[in-house]
């Protein structure tokens, strides 16, 4: 059962992501550009929880199944479902990623190896302590790092400032924008400038960038 899905940046491909409640993230790209009836599972990871920061890796076999690949004799992985999913919308990058959040409240980011044929998580964004029921990775204008949002069941909305180090993320900033009602849907306008979720309150809520590391709401 998918909990969510979401169409991959253009400059990807016709790539379709799904967040599944057996704990697996699946990848779907059709069969023929030009007929849309068929669909396959070009890919699936397995989001985890580890004791360190040494990458993790999710391989697939040839019947869609996932092994992960142990960094060290420390690692202790645990299964978890993901809730919620978003791709790097910048086409800048040369690789694809995705930031993912599960059901026990972690958000990490996902990065494609070419090399490994494989999913690598490399960095931890924020814990919610909560399920995660809503993510959106901003578009970047020309701005030296990324913006995450993340909303977690329990009404609160966290933005993180991301800076690329040394083939990784490092969070720099994370803010709580928000605590409201149970948030539905994250999203950010074109210029990755204002944010807007809805809550069981009815109001959507948007948040403008002011200056560098500030926003200011309106209702």
């Amino acid at each position: 059962v998918s909990t969510q899905s979401t169409w991959g940046p253009r400059f990807y491909g016709l790539r379709l992501a799904t967040a599944c409640k057996d704990g697996y993230v699946r990848i779907f790209e059709p069969t023929e550009s030009f007929n849309m009836d068929n669909w396959n599972i070009v890919e699936v990871f397995e989001p985890q929880l580890a004791t360190h920061n040494a990458p993790i890796s999710a391989t697939v076999s040839k019947n869609k199944t996932s092994s992960m690949v142990p960094s060290g004799p420390s690692d202790v992985h645990i299964r978890v479902a993901p809730t919620a999913i978003s791709w790097n919308p910048n086409s800048f990058e040369q690789t694809q990623q995705m930031v993912v959040g599960c059901d026990d409240g972690s958000v990490k980011i996902w990065q494609h190896s070419a090399q490994n044929k494989s999913w690598e998580q490399i960095c931890d964004v924020v814990d919610h302590r909560c399920e995660v029921v809503s993510l959106a990775w901003a578009p970047n204008m020309g701005r030296s790092y990324q913006l995450i949002a993340s909303a977690g069941i329990d009404g609160k909305v966290r933005l993180c400032r991301m800076v690329w180090n040394s083939g990784s993320y490092r969070k720099e900033t994370s803010m709580l924008l928000s605590s409201i009602n149970e948030p539905y849907k994250l999203q950010w306008n074109t210029t990755g400038t204002a944010l807007t979720f809805c809550g069981e309150d009815g109001l959507l809520h948007t948040w403008w960038q002011k200056g560098p590391g500030e926003f200011v709401e309106t209702t």
